[in-house]
């Protein structure tokens, strides 16, 4: 009875966010252009702090390196059979890749893993978003726009998008941090309270507000329910067999945590990233793609539900 109540105090907070969230767009109280300044706060200034917070107190050794590769390669994996199998995924081939090789890490991950564990416990998160964004920037965001425009970007504009990154820029300053210390030397001064206050007071509004956002997107048609159902099935056990195949190499290689479970487990349940519809101008396509992250939500709730039984 006690887990289940433990699992209520996580869960309920998260749900009675979505649910405000989307009555902020049922009773027009926000509009789109509200959410996605909110969206930008979160996405170039709170998350790359955050970011930076967990990875400068750090130690970078051979498991973030083992994490990289494993997780870097699950996401070429699962793009590479996306394409294999698009056209088992008729009308909505285009984009079945796009929805299986991607996890939404920055605006859900994050917001459910300090949900479940509390910012401080975020480090392993951190290393293994890393493989995540730049697999989302250098592979994944330019497949993504050869698909939508025909055009492919140079590698000088690659470059470019890379280096104005606001989470890039976060994890190369953290990364200097770790190399010179910087975290072991605050914590050791006399500011070390005032600095870790001030970035808790910044980071705090990540979690409401990813989730009030993520609530007003919350939708769902009909019509094509179908073949929401079938793509949502089929990432999910993709990710699941890769999930287990990548903890049993983890655990022979540098050993599994249970911190590094619970990161490394919801991050294969998350949905597909929230930025795909922004890139898609077709209208069926559109709805296609809203209802698979609306509905895969629902997946990770429960996995969110059920990692909260695992005692750190």
């Amino acid at each position: 009875m006690d887990k289940i109540i433990l699992s209520l105090e996580v869960l309920f907070p998260i749900i009675a966010l979505l649910v405000l969230g989307y009555l902020l767009k049922r009773f027009a109280i926000v509009d789109e252009n509200c959410i996605a300044g909110m969206k930008n706060i979160v996405a170039k200034i709170l998350l790359p702090v955050l970011v930076f917070k967990c990875i400068s107190s750090v130690t970078i050794a051979m498991d973030s390196v083992v994490i990289f590769i494993v997780v870097f390669s699950e996401f070429m994996i699962a793009l590479g059979i996306g394409y294999l199998a698009r056209k088992f995924y008729k009308p909505h081939e285009k984009y079945f890749p796009f929805l299986i090789g991607t996890q939404e890490n920055g605006m859900a991950g994050y917001a459910l893993l300090t949900a479940l564990v509390g910012q401080e416990m975020l480090y392993e998160l951190v290393k293994i978003d890393f493989a995540c964004t730049i697999y989302g920037y250098v592979i994944y965001l330019t497949l993504l726009s050869v698909v939508t425009s025909g055009s492919k970007p140079s590698g000088k504009e690659l470059a470019i998008s890379l280096v104005k990154s606001p989470i890039i820029i976060s994890l190369a300053v953290g990364i200097v941090g770790v190399i010179f210390g910087f975290g072991q030397w605050v914590n050791a001064s006399r500011f070390a309270d005032v600095y870790n206050q001030t970035l808790n007071t910044i980071t705090a509004p990540i979690t409401p507000i990813i989730l009030l956002t993520v609530g007003y997107n919350f939708t769902v048609n009909k019509k094509i329910l179908p073949d929401v159902l079938k793509t949502i099935v089929s990432r999910y056990v993709l990710w699941a067999a890769m999930g287990a195949i990548g903890l049993f190499i983890l655990d022979k290689t540098v050993g599994v945590s249970k911190l590094l479970f619970i990161s490394y487990v919801l991050v294969h349940f998350l949905p597909p990233t929230y930025v795909l519809p922004i890139y898609v101008k077709e209208e069926e396509h559109v709805d296609y793609i809203s209802a698979t992250l609306s509905l895969s939500l629902i997946v990770t709730l429960i996995v969110v539900g059920l990692l909260s039984f695992v005692k750190l």
